[in-house]
């Protein structure tokens, strides 16, 4: 049973590495297009403002794609699951809006024109709705549906932007419209295509108790790793807000596009064995089958450990070539930015390696523990970029990356060194 598990793990990631391939080359190419149509210093703008709306996206649906994947096993011949389900979606897209909109009356990031509002609420909706949907498929273990709606989003992602600006202008905001319509139209395709099930949705229930017993659960479980995921996200924008605060968005833009490039070429060799185990280790998990769970989550942490050891090796050695290369693609990067490459890549991989160590934590439910581990990362890095960027520069940032990733997988391990005892010691 566990090495059938295991054979299906191994299946799902090269599925999702599959969904990883396209999307990549796609973002890859998208990063070097439009830094050199609009310039470092409106791709700095960008960055900042999509980072945040990532941010504020991740903290108002996450809730519900957390809860989705682990309960989904759970309560899927439940009837009122797609009631919680659109009931759930709709109140978080209006609770981020309110966010937002609180946010843009301060003058948070830059003051901003009615357009570009109006362009920012639109992304948030489009990246809650699509998030969501993603999580959905994986939780049903369907990972070509996953392959399929990324595909799309990536080459609209790329396509969409480019038009506008050609059309429209080089300027950040029309970046941001292109990659709204890119999220937005995937979903809308998928429920132009199940529209007749929206009956079922609002056909009246007499189960008010269970459909609040449902609610709540996803709720308890959920809220802490919307906290985690939105604290996750403010650590890209803080290095870029800290950046442009201390010197200017040209240097926040080149160390964006460095920082994006490294993340688009090495996240399909981790990230889809994350986006394969999660869902079974939670089946497993939800079925009382904690043997096997624990086995998928151990085998996990092998696989990306050791791919983690083989390309920072390679990185490592062909270091002058990979930094030629990306200085090819990127016309403003020169020489000064070469020690950027190892800290970034190390904490790409280290934060990526992080979201299966706290599996550990999720199995037993410990979520607000994570949310005060990462909350813990985020000091990390507030006094990382506040005390040392002023000082050293971009490169304290970069480090400072590396060692928030570091000490929330320390503090992870520690407080579930029980689990990690007991995988490792019955191999």
């Amino acid at each position: 049973m566990i090495i059938q598990d295991n054979i299906l793990l191994l299946k799902d990631s090269i599925k999702y590495a599959g969904s990883k391939v396209i999307p990549g080359l796609m973002g890859l190419v998208a990063v070097i297009v439009f830094i050199r149509m609009i310039g470092a210093e409106e791709y700095g703008k960008y960055s900042i403002r999509f980072s945040f709306l990532m941010a504020i996206s991740s903290f108002a649906i996450h809730w519900l794609n957390a809860a989705t994947l682990r309960y989904y096993s759970k309560y899927k011949n439940n009837k009122l699951l797609p009631k919680i389900f659109l009931f759930s979606v709709s109140g978080s897209i209006i609770f981020g809006l309110l966010v937002l909109s609180v946010i843009n009356g301060h003058d948070f990031l830059e003051s901003t024109d009615q357009l570009t509002s109006a362009i920012g609420f639109f992304l948030l909706i489009s990246l809650c709705i699509f998030q969501f949907l993603s999580a959905l498929f994986r939780a049903q273990l369907k990972p070509n549906y996953v392959i399929i709606i990324t595909i799309l989003q990536s080459i609209l992602g790329l396509a969409t932007p480019i038009i506008f600006l050609k059309i429209f202008g080089q300027s950040y905001k029309y970046l941001l419209l292109g990659l709204a319509i890119s999220y937005s139209l995937p979903p809308i395709i998928y429920f132009f295509r199940y529209i007749y099930q929206l009956k079922i949705v609002f056909k009246k229930s007499k189960d008010i108790g269970e459909y609040k017993f449902v609610l709540i659960s996803f709720l308890k479980y959920g809220s802490p790793l919307s906290l985690w995921f939105a604290m996750n996200m403010l650590l890209p924008f803080f290095d870029r807000f800290f950046i442009e605060y201390y010197f200017a968005y040209k240097i926040t833009g080149i160390y964006a596009g460095f920082s994006d490039l490294l993340v688009r070429v090495f996240s399909i060799t981790l990230f889809p064995i994350t986006m394969a185990v999660h869902p079974r280790i939670m089946f497993a998990w939800n079925n009382n089958n904690q043997t096997v769970a624990i086995s998928l989550w151990r085998k996990a942490i092998q696989y990306q450990l050791g791919i983690i050891i083989i390309l920072m090796a390679i990185v490592a050695i062909f270091r002058d070539i990979f930094f030629h290369l990306i200085m090819i693609t990127i016309p403003e990067i020169n020489i000064t930015y070469s020690s950027l490459l190892m800290p970034l890549l190390a904490g790409s991989f280290l934060w990526q390696f992080a979201l299966l160590c706290h599996k550990a934590l999720e199995m037993d439910q410990r979520t607000i523990l994570m949310a005060l581990l990462m909350f813990i990362a985020v000091c990390v890095n507030l006094i990382g970029n506040t005390i040392f960027l002023p000082h050293y520069g971009v490169i304290a940032t970069a480090y400072t990356y590396m060692a928030s990733a570091g000490i929330y997988i320390m503090t992870v391990i520690y407080f579930s060194r029980h689990k990690f005892i007991l995988a490792f010691s019955n191999q």
